[in-house]
């Protein structure tokens, strides 16, 4: 990594920071990570270069059958540089999910909320348990899928692969 050149050789998220006991970020994510999932049967998948600090009340179950972790942050300084959830007022469902917009895209969509911030993806999803076993059955499948978002359907391609999906 170019801004921490001294940790490239274990990378980023298994490089020992002074916390005490010396412990990787990683190991400080598992362990907030399995804070925030306590007693919810389900699937977590999450960036490892994250580091999160959250209160121990946060609980990543009860939302639904996927639940995207968002903090919320000054939409100028961090917005363009993350994916931004846009969420339905009556709700707080997320109704669409912009990646790196520009500051004309986040106030055009109404992203910004009366204090200047938006909702950041902190790189955490959280899935139900019925959720990660149709994922999981999906993954054992020889089906071929395509793919739909915002109601634009991106098929297979000549070769019969299914597109790349990222979250």
């Amino acid at each position: 990594s170019r801004r921490s050149p001294t940790q490239s050789v274990c990378g980023k998220a298994f490089s020992k920071l002074p916390t005490g006991e010396m412990a990787a970020p990683f190991d400080i994510l598992l362990d907030q990570l399995l804070t925030l999932a306590a007693g919810s049967p389900g699937l977590i998948v999450s960036c490892s270069d994250v580091l999160l600090v959250l209160p121990d009340t946060i609980k990543l179950s009860g939302f639904g059958r996927a639940t995207g972790l968002a903090i919320r942050a000054d939409a100028a300084t961090y917005g363009p540089y993350h994916g931004v959830y846009l969420l339905n007022e009556e709700s707080s469902l997320c109704r669409t999910f912009l990646q790196k917009p520009s500051l004309q895209e986040l106030e055009a969509e109404q992203a910004i909320d009366r204090y200047g911030k938006c909702c950041l993806d902190s790189g955490v999803i959280f899935f139900d348990a019925m959720t990660s076993q149709t994922l999981a059955n999906l993954a054992l499948s020889h089906e071929t899928i395509s793919l739909v978002v915002n109601d634009k359907k991106y098929p297979n391609d000549k070769n019969n692969r299914p597109p790349r999906i990222e979250l």
